[in-house]
């Protein structure tokens, strides 16, 4: 059986340093020469099985032998050291949502957000929003879909020409050479964009008319802004087909997000001000809007019922008054609260409405308008009722007596009847 070169070399370097405390032992101690060339000879020896070792490695990483754990696409994972609090390690479980562009402070950067509980798609409320710049954020979502392409067998993956401006780069244009960079699209927030520098280390923006974004094609490039992304995508595989580091590698190394997390920024409220989309400011849609239409009209219109009935029930009951006929009807419902005071009244509760409206605090502008509603209903119904029972509700029982008296006959003080006189 042959023995490996290296392990050879290491077995000739212990035999010859064990040996050299006999040797100088038998000599009497021995000479500094003796030392120093036993000491270099061992040395040498581990040095050389040392290289060996690294060159077949390297070897075996060249013919495409696990560089990703076994997967067989030669994919070396970007290791991101994980330390302090805010440490994550497996990252199965999570997915974050790339959401805009902005430029803070002078430079490009991606909103994000990232969610503990990835199976959501993003729903749920956020670990925190944070931001990194453009090219950290390219280079990682790039790196992600390497390992997407190697991780179903593609071998012959190869990264976009586009992927060279994730850092700053020079670019030969008709009027010259140019520093160009990626970063964000001067007039749409979710996409990406070449920009042009004057300096050569892409730190002064090169703004002709408010836009400094190059006639560059990059759209091989462009981030899924506002598109869910699961950290860990997990393919159907064969155990055959993978190691044991496999799967280990995958929970930990997933490149889109352990590389942004690591390298991410606590976004402000005036961060996340400038990252808000559109959608995500509260606002009126179309439906509401008609709804609110409604029941602003509704309240109106029975808020003039109210004063109305309230008047023509004061008129019925000052006209009875004036004729003397009977006894008055019976209060009008609420007339303790006067005419002006139940217009201020309705007025407030309607500015009150207008300003929760005006800043979309849609809980209290549909609360005060349902509850206005229903007291204006619930009065007018009470007004109507009272109404229909002051009117039908004379005493009759006087007049049915003098008409009995007129009908019916009488008995005199010497017990004969007499007939009602009907002349």
């Amino acid at each position: 059986m042959k023995l490996p070169r290296q392990l050879v070399l290491i077995l000739i370097g212990l035999i010859v340093f064990s040996l050299s405390p006999v040797v100088l032992a038998e000599d009497g101690g021995g000479d500094d020469a003796v030392d120093d060339a036993v000491d270099d000879a061992a040395d040498d020896a581990v040095a050389d099985a040392a290289d060996d070792a690294v060159d077949d490695v390297v070897e075996e990483n060249d013919d495409g032998g696990g560089g990703n754990g076994g997967n067989g696409g030669g994919y070396n994972y970007n290791v991101v050291k994980c330390d302090g609090d805010d440490c994550i390690k497996y990252w199965t479980e999570y997915a974050m949502l790339p959401k805009k562009c902005i430029t803070y402070n002078g430079v490009d950067m991606i909103v994000f957000s990232v969610f503990e509980k990835g199976y959501k798609q993003c729903s749920n409320e956020p670990m925190g929003t944070y931001i990194t710049p453009v090219p950290t954020f390219v280079q990682a979502y790039l790196d992600q879909l390497e390992l997407n392409e190697l991780d179903m067998g593609n071998d012959d993956y190869v990264s976009p020409d586009a992927a060279q401006y994730a850092q700053c780069s020079q670019y030969n244009g008709n009027n010259g050479q140019y520093s160009v960079m990626l970063g964000c699209d001067d007039s749409n927030p979710h996409k990406l964009a070449v920009n042009i520098y004057t300096d050569a280390t892409c730190d002064t923006r090169d703004v002709e008319n408010g836009m400094d974004d190059a006639n560059i094609d990059v759209s091989d490039v462009q981030i899924p802004f506002k598109s869910c992304q699961a950290c860990v995508t997990w393919l159907d595989k064969n155990d055959d087909e993978v190691d044991d580091q496999y799967y280990e590698n995958k929970q930990m190394y997933a490149p889109l997000c352990s590389q942004v997390w690591a390298k991410k920024e606590t976004c402000n409220k005036k961060c996340q001000k400038l990252g808000k989309n559109k959608e995500e400011t509260p606002s009126w849609n179309k439906s509401d809007k008609i709804l609110l239409a409604l029941l602003g009209a509704f309240a109106a219109a029975m808020m003039v019922s109210v004063i109305h009935k309230r008047r023509s029930m004061q008129e019925f009951n000052n006209s009875l008054l004036a004729s003397e006929m009977h006894e008055p009807i019976k209060p009008v419902a609420g007339s303790s609260i006067s005419e002006p005071q139940l217009l201020g009244g309705f007025g407030v509760v309607c500015a009150l409405i207008f300003i929760f409206a005006f800043f979309v605090v849609k809980a209290m502008t549909w609360t005060l308008l349902l509850v206005l509603n229903l007291a204006l209903f619930g009065y007018l119904l009470k007004l109507v009722m009272d109404s229909s029972t002051s009117c039908g509700g004379f005493d009759d029982d006087s007049d049915d007596e003098d008409e009995n008296d007129v009908l019916s006959p009488k008995s005199n003080a010497t017990g004969a009847t007499t007939l009602p006189d009907f002349t």
